[in-house]
């Protein structure tokens, strides 16, 4: 089953608390990622600022009864915490209660990988959506934002509605998830019909649907090696993914 993704709609930046690399040197950090939760709340409870509660408070508020949906992914090591304990914490303070029903049914492992990899590592859900209920996707990073766009597509193609995200890192270019349509416009003109069909094919979606970062990145590859060889290091990558998961 190919992942689903969903129209961008104008979808708000996502809200970001801290820099790449600054919550990675907490000395709880790499436990939490293995699945300690108690290591993972004190992550949170160091690195969580007013001024990030305030941000997600205003896309809430927007927005009436709002459940936060962390992500439950399984890293190398274990079980990473940091979603849930960040999503608590927000449930704590915000008083949006926690979706507990939809997780993550594949194993990415994206946390690590190169650019390539990330792009043919989809994510797939499993859980009940309630129909026009509001979300808020939590997440402990944002690199290219493929994992919160496979969730929003999940949530959305099952009748739910994404309101935001947020994350405890990221750098600030990540929390642009929407695709601009100078971006798109660029891409597919250096990439052409054929490779954004092949991506159709093995993806169920075309170019309109990538992130802003996802598109960049296709786009910086094939000004620095050429459509054939990116599309050469794409279908060696999805192969890899595929034979792994089969």
């Amino acid at each position: 089953m190919k992942p689903q993704r969903t129209e961008w709609n104008n979808f708000p930046d996502v809200v970001i608390s801290h820099k790449t690399g600054t919550i990675a040197e907490h000395a709880e950090y790499a436990a939490a990622k293995a699945g300690n939760l108690h290591a993972a709340i004190s992550v949170v409870d160091d690195y969580l600022t007013k001024e990030t509660l305030i941000d997600i408070k205003n896309i809430i508020d927007k927005a009436d009864v709002v459940q936060l949906v962390p992500v439950h992914a399984e890293e190398s090591t274990g079980r990473n915490k940091l979603p849930i304990a960040f999503a608590s914490m927000l449930e704590w303070y915000l008083g949006s209660r926690i979706n507990q029903t939809i997780v993550q049914s594949t194993r990415a492992f994206r946390t690590g990988a190169d650019g390539i990899t990330r792009l043919v590592k989809s994510v797939r859900f499993n859980g009940e959506v309630v129909k026009e209920q509001k979300y808020l996707l939590v997440d402990d990073a944002v690199t290219q934002g493929g994992t919160l766009a496979d969730l929003k597509g999940y949530i959305e193609s099952n009748g739910g509605q994404v309101v935001g995200a947020a994350v405890l890192m990221g750098k600030p270019h990540s929390a642009k998830l929407t695709i601009t349509k100078p971006t798109l416009g660029q891409l597919r003109k250096l990439a052409g019909k054929d490779l954004e069909a092949w991506w159709n094919e093995q993806f169920g979606y075309d170019f309109s649907r990538l992130t802003e970062s996802e598109a960049r990145y296709i786009a910086k590859q094939i000004h620095r090696s050429g459509v054939d060889a990116v599309r050469d290091n794409l279908t060696a990558a999805r192969f890899a993914e595929l034979s792994r998961t089969s």
